[in-house]
């Protein structure tokens, strides 16, 4: 712990901020000035958040610092196997909380009902949308984690409000998600808008006001698949409309769908079949 203080404490320049900028992530505040108690509870902090953020957590050090010359920090593991989903009443209660911020509820509401990575959402531009296709409209996401372009056919919330927003969308801007600003274009013709890279403000704000601490943003992608297994679809559906790379990382959400369990059993049960007959009563032999 020695040799981690001294290290944290060399990282601060005269006026006790961070080189990089390193801060809490979740406030984006400087955790300390340089002291030895203040870097133990940075240090325990980080720690902390780990557990939920591990690989914001790797990030972070990737370009703040060189992990070689850190001595006795073990980062925690990414743990995918958290799954953590939301209910209908936590999700009414969420988006309702998020009715003060039209472009977060918008955002939020998306990424409910497709499934999205929030980059993926947030990179988003109309180009990759069909609003006209039939049964429904259908959302293209070309640049995705596992490199593969994927599809997503729209529920109808998203597709109503999606429709809206292509209505009132700023001349030249082709994102879909903007934070729309106050005052008009120089024509004066829609308000000012620019593209809606960083909505952690609003959600951590809105988490709080639902009373929703312990829900990150990647779990609404836990609830769209979730929700989708509970209603019987299948398993190699739920992998493509997620888009990963192989089922192995969709069976997490396996034990959501007891119901086809269930039948599977059921066919134990059920008595065998009668062979034919030969139509007297009597079962047909083989050669008859």
């Amino acid at each position: 712990m020695c040799g981690v203080v001294e290290y944290l404490q060399h990282q601060v320049d005269g006026t006790g901020t961070w080189r990089g900028s390193l801060c809490c992530l979740p406030s984006q505040k400087p955790l300390f000035s340089p002291c030895t108690d203040a870097a133990e509870k940075y240090l325990c902090r980080l720690q902390q958040f780990s557990a939920l953020h591990p690989q914001a957590l790797r990030t972070v050090f990737g370009f703040t610092v060189t992990l070689a010359v850190v001595p006795n920090i073990t980062l925690l593991p990414l743990n995918n196997n958290r799954l953590r989903w939301l209910t209908d009443d936590e999700e009414r209660r969420l988006l309702a909380e998020c009715e003060q911020t039209t472009h977060l509820k918008n955002l939020v509401t998306f990424l409910l009902d497709t499934g999205a990575r929030l980059s993926e959402a947030t990179h988003l531009t109309w180009g990759h949308l069909d609003l006209n296709r039939k049964p429904r409209g259908i959302v293209r996401f070309m640049e995705t984690k596992s490199g593969k372009p994927r599809s997503v056919p729209l529920a109808s919330r998203t597709q109503v409000m999606l429709t809206k927003l292509w209505e009132i969308r700023p001349e030249g801007q082709s994102r879909v998600f903007l934070v729309r600003l106050p005052g008009c274009s120089a024509r004066k013709t829609k308000p000012q808008a620019k593209p809606f890279h960083h909505p952690y403000g609003g959600w951590y704000a809105a988490l709080e006001r639902s009373g929703l601490t312990d829900v990150v943003i990647h779990d609404l992608r836990h609830t769209f698949a979730s929700r989708l297994v509970q209603k019987g679809v299948p398993l190699l559906a739920v992998s493509k409309l997620l888009g990963h790379s192989s089922l192995t990382m969709t069976m997490r959400y396996a034990h959501l769908a007891p119901d086809n369990l269930d039948d599977a059993i059921d066919r134990l049960d059920d008595p065998p079949p009668k062979p034919p007959s030969n139509g007297n009563g009597t079962e047909e032999k083989p050669g008859q």
